[in-house]
């Protein structure tokens, strides 16, 4: 008996220290979940995280706490928190339910390793419940890590294009705009290329086009505004493909705010264009953010004829005051008696006289230098009058 017990806690300790060895040399993995929820669906945070935790389990991983730290975007977060808690693996759960008929899911699954995405996969879920969504992302999570060559992706390069209007005393408003685009840009699995700094800002077809051919990336991402009526900003997000084609539009902003609430509502009006679907190829293409400049019009040729009109005038008046300035103090009817020269009447005209001359010079005055202008204009515009296009106006 006493042989027999103490083969037994050998046997025990031994499958003790078998097992302690495997979960050593067991992968470890961290989950990150960040889904965009309401209040009613808050118990899907740990649902989800919860499902995907098993999966990974079920696939022999070692499923870690993340040290703190909720959700991360950035690759220095991640590899902030793969550090931080020694795992090999971060998965990271996004997205949102999208206000569609009927209501849909918009999720994104990806698996970082060594500080580098592995893996990328979006799954959508339309008119589906909380747990048909848990389910996916937990088939998604044992697809992506069970095959790492399954969600293998290309990374999808987004070249964001700032060009907001920004009074000169927040000119470094500009930089951080463009920094709150990108991080959304990474937030939904894609990685941000910043354009090259420019007096000028590039908002047309040609333009964007060029600067995406440049900087070898798939996408543009156009934002831009400024200060709306409401003491407060308007800013607009366009989505673009490499050819320039219009993929989705969407208008943002932010009323009686300040800087940081416009960057702020810069960075969640892009987010909201990327995880939006391209819907070009089944319905209307989107309205472009800035629209094709109109031709220039020439000048208004009947601004010369209103101005000759008022020189003109200005003339008459002046000529009809002199006129009666002259015939002030005359006299009609008028004989001849003893005492003298005698008349019936006698005209007093300077005061209609001093008016009339007043009004013609300022006609003169008005008339001449806009029949300058109007004339130059026209000839101007006869002989080749270059125009220059650039952004102008507000959301």
């Amino acid at each position: 008996m006493t042989r027999h017990f103490q083969n037994s806690l050998l046997a025990l300790a031994f499958g003790l220290l078998s097992h302690a060895t495997a979960h050593a040399q067991s992968p470890r993995a961290v989950v990150l979940e960040g889904l965009a929820l309401s209040q009613d669906q808050a118990g899907l945070h740990q649902e989800v995280k919860a499902a995907v935790e098993t999966a990974l389990r079920d696939l022999g991983r070692v499923t870690v706490p993340s040290g703190g730290m909720s959700w991360c975007v950035s690759p220095e977060c991640i590899q902030s928190v793969t550090k931080d808690s020694g795992a090999e693996e971060v998965v990271l759960i996004s997205g949102a339910r999208i206000a569609s008929s009927p209501p849909a899911w918009h999720a994104q699954v990806e698996i970082w390793a060594g500080g580098a995405r592995r893996a990328l996969k979006q799954v959508d879920c339309g008119d589906c419940a909380g747990a048909d969504l848990v389910a996916l992302l937990r088939g998604t999570v044992k697809v992506l890590v069970g095959s790492p060559n399954a969600g293998a992706t290309p990374e999808q390069k987004v070249l964001v294009v700032e060009a907001m209007e920004l009074p000169p005393e927040m000119e470094a408003f500009h930089r951080k705009i463009a920094a709150s685009v990108e991080a959304a840009v990474n937030r939904v699995g894609r990685t941000p290329v910043r354009s090259a700094a420019s007096k000028t800002p590039c908002v047309t077809e040609a333009c964007l086009r060029a600067l995406a051919e440049t900087a070898k990336a798939d996408q543009v991402l156009l934002v831009a505004g400024g200060r709306n009526d409401l003491q407060g900003w308007s800013v607009g997000v366009e989505l673009r493909d490499a050819n320039g084609k219009v993929l989705a539009v969407r208008p943002g902003g932010c009323e009686l705010c300040s800087g940081p609430d416009m960057v702020a509502a810069a960075g969640i009006t892009a987010e909201g264009v990327l995880n939006a679907k391209a819907q070009a190829d089944t319905s209307p293409p989107a309205a472009p953010l800035i629209p094709k400049a109109a031709p220039p019009k020439g000048p208004d040729q009947t601004l010369v004829v209103r101005d000759g009109v008022i020189l003109g005038a200005g003339a008459a008046l002046i000529a009809g005051g002199l006129y009666l300035w002259h015939r002030d103090g005359e006299g009609t009817h008028c004989g001849s008696t003893p005492d003298g020269s005698v008349c019936a009447q006698t005209f007093h005209t300077k005061r209609i006289a001093v008016p009339l001359i007043a009004a013609g010079v300022l006609g003169l005055a008005v008339g001449g230098p806009l029949l300058y202008i109007d004339i130059g204009a026209v000839n101007s515009d006869r002989g080749g009058m270059k125009a220059a296009f650039g952004y102008s106006g507000r959301f």
